[in-house]
């Protein structure tokens, strides 16, 4: 079977609820949708996002594979420092996008590595550049309303941390809703209860 197929990062709760206050704010200010297909998807940091649909066999391959590579991976932090402004052309339209951009620091670079790795392991697709950002607005957003947002917001402070303990695996077959499930990262010391952590 083929399903549409992604790895992100959701913020945790606090950052979450700014984010999503952030955007709901912003979208009822200039009267557009907030980006939510995100409705199904939450805000996310994606590290990899196939909308050809893949093998539901090479899914699981990959899910494996990374479940290995997460018992060896340290909690990180992730900064939200700011906003970000796309704009991609496909065929005869332009979609704009408003985000909030994230720091591309040792760690996450490091976790873009892995995943890419794993993912490539068994799909062969071509990877687009990492940016690491998170999206706010993007459905119903036309070119004068993007610039109108830019000019308000190009400025304006957004930062944040949160914390990552764990990737999310999201896979949507035919036309069901999207499916997501963690793999955590190794714990931390202070993560393990101190009667289990001395026999």
């Amino acid at each position: 079977m083929k399903v549409m197929f992604a790895i992100i990062l959701v913020p945790d709760g606090i950052t979450y609820r700014k984010i999503s206050d952030l955007s709901e704010g912003i979208a009822a200010k200039y009267r557009i949708r907030t980006s939510r297909r995100y409705k199904k998807i939450p805000f996310h940091l994606s590290l990899f996002f196939q909308s050809k649909k893949i093998n539901d066999k090479d899914v699981r391959k990959i899910t494996i594979r990374l479940k290995g590579e997460c018992t060896k991976t340290k909690p990180f932090e992730v900064k939200i420092d700011g906003f970000g402004w796309y704009a991609a052309r496909a065929r005869n339209s332009t979609s704009y996008y408003v985000c909030l951009n994230a720091t591309s620091d040792r760690h996450l670079n490091d976790l873009y590595r892995v995943v890419s790795s794993a993912v490539n392991e068994y799909v062969d697709v071509k990877l687009d550049r990492f940016v690491p950002h998170i999206t706010l607005i993007r459905d119903g957003l036309d070119r004068e309303t993007f610039h109108r947002i830019k000019n308000e917001y190009e400025n304006a402070e957004f930062n944040k941390r949160f914390a990552v303990k764990s990737v999310v695996i999201g896979v949507q077959r035919l036309n069901a809703a999207w499916e997501f499930k963690k793999i955590h990262f190794k714990p931390s010391i202070r993560q393990v209860r101190p009667e289990r952590a001395v026999r």
